[in-house]
């Protein structure tokens, strides 16, 4: 079955369904975009074939959705579909990030891995026990610097 699209409304297509696949499909291509950019910009420099792949595989999902002239109405699930593994693959790339929100650190990451924790840079690194993503730390007492990682 052919799903009409902008300018072949039928009865049984109303206009509001075409526009909210359109709607749909713009909110959902502007978030995957966004995850594979940042993925991309992360991945700059390192040499992990594995994160190359998933990213690459990321974005020629997005290319090949973002080809569709009709604007994410013609074959609608099949675009969404892939527009949804492209954001998956995206953010399964690992990407530790930190903000500070007044006197607390908020640490969050995408991907898969265990965060960890260390007085200095060298180590010795250790689990944090129970962290949850994304984590709130509270700045103890007497402690000057803690450094932050993700073990793959």
């Amino acid at each position: 079955m052919l799903f009409p699209c902008a300018g072949s409304v039928s009865e049984s297509w109303p206009q509001v369904i075409i526009d909210s696949w359109k709607t749909e499909f713009q909110a959902l291509d502007a978030t995957a975009s966004a995850n594979a950019a940042r993925a991309a910009a992360a991945m700059q420099g390192r040499q992990n074939q594995a994160f190359q792949a998933t990213l690459a595989e990321a974005q020629h999902n997005l290319t090949y959705a973002e080809s569709d002239k009709t604007g994410g109405c013609h074959n609608h699930l099949y675009l969404i579909a892939l527009l949804e593994d492209a954001n998956e693959k995206a953010l399964s790339i690992p990407i530790l990030s930190g903000t500070q929100q007044g006197d607390v650190l908020v640490i969050s990451w995408t991907g898969s891995g265990t965060l960890q924790s260390a007085r200095v840079v060298f180590g010795p690194w250790q689990d944090v026990p129970d962290a949850a993503n994304p984590m709130v730390i509270v700045p103890a007492a007497g402690v000057q610097q803690q450094y932050y990682r993700l073990r793959l």
